[in-house]
């Protein structure tokens, strides 16, 4: 599965932060993580991130 990534929308001469759309997959195995703590350490994430086919600074 793929991180999936809405448009970028121009407001004025400012560019909006693209906003990550999660897949229902991610957002399971991201709730289970998180629902055992809530601050994973770096090999949780690292972790996550290699299952859910995120990078490491999405998941955190």
């Amino acid at each position: 599965m793929q991180e999936v990534k809405s448009e970028p929308t121009m407001i004025g001469k400012q560019r909006k932060r693209v906003r990550t759309l999660f897949t229902p997959f991610q957002l399971k195995e991201m709730e289970k993580c998180f629902s055992r703590t809530h601050y994973p350490d770096i090999f949780a994430r690292e972790d996550l991130a290699q299952r859910t086919k995120l990078s490491e600074s999405k998941v955190q």
